[in-house]
């Protein structure tokens, strides 16, 4: 009786480890995994796993048009 009641607690504890570690970002976000100040992962929409020290930032991705004018003066 023991047997089975640990499994189910030992099966329930890697259920909430794997979903914890599983982040996903929406169709119109940018998700980066830096670990260690170095850029692991970078994309949008992106689904992944992360480990405990990994940082994880998500900010919404939008396409913006930008113009750009210059007047230089030369010899």
């Amino acid at each position: 009786m023991w047997g089975f009641s640990g499994l189910v607690v030992a099966a329930t504890s890697l259920g909430l480890i794997l979903k914890h570690h599983w982040v996903e970002s929406q169709p119109n976000e940018w998700l980066l995994v830096i670990r260690n100040g170095i850029l692991i992962k970078a994309g949008v929409g992106l689904k992944t796993f992360v480990g405990l020290s990994d940082t994880v930032v998500k900010f919404p991705s939008k396409v913006e048009k930008v113009e750009f004018r210059a007047n230089n003066v030369t010899k």
